[in-house]
């Protein structure tokens, strides 16, 4: 049995984390582009049965994001639907076990407290070294990798392609790419 005193605040090698409380997302509808970004730094979630995820930039010729669904799903599910700009559905992303509950949408909330409380029981210190070595173990420079996705984005933003791709989604037509 270790004694109380030696995990106090004051002697733990790890004294503060910037992220100490879990993370639960509760998604209700669409969460496409930043919406699913914000849903991958949650630690745990749970979504209505119609909710959709997405980084479907690549529609609009842009990158921004592939670092936060490789969050969510392995790594060819994610290029595969980065690079089509395909919407996810939240049932195929339980599949990949991203989702830990879907429900309906007037449950939404019942259920991430539930997570909450179960998560509420466990041992507070642990939880907290758990979360930081999961963070750790995950390289934790997820702010570097969408720094440089951005500088991706910046870079495309002025090109021939870029202006055409956001025309084209308010035409409601096929892009006519020029690789300029």
């Amino acid at each position: 049995m270790i004694p109380r005193k030696s995990i106090s605040k004051a002697q733990s090698p790890h004294p503060s984390h910037p992220y100490r409380p879990t993370i639960i997302g509760a998604i209700n509808g669409l969460a496409l582009g930043t919406g699913t970004a914000i849903a991958s730094c949650c630690d745990l979630l749970v979504a209505a049965e119609e909710a959709y995820f997405g980084i479907t930039e690549i529609n609009f010729s842009m990158v921004s994001g592939p670092c936060h669904i490789s969050r969510l799903l392995p790594e060819t599910a994610a290029r595969n639907y980065c690079m089509r700009g395909k919407r996810i559905t939240v049932q195929e992303l339980a599949a990949y076990g991203a989702i830990c509950k879907i429900v309906p949408q007037k449950d939404l909330l019942n259920a991430a407290m539930e997570i909450a409380a179960e998560i509420a029981g466990k041992a507070p210190l642990a939880m907290i070294e758990l979360k930081r070595a999961m963070n750790t173990n995950q390289g934790f420079r997820i702010m570097e990798k969408y720094a440089l996705e951005m500088s991706y984005t910046q870079f495309l933003k002025n090109t021939e392609d870029f202006d055409e791709s956001i025309a084209a989604f308010f035409e409601k037509r096929q892009p006519n790419f020029k690789r300029k």
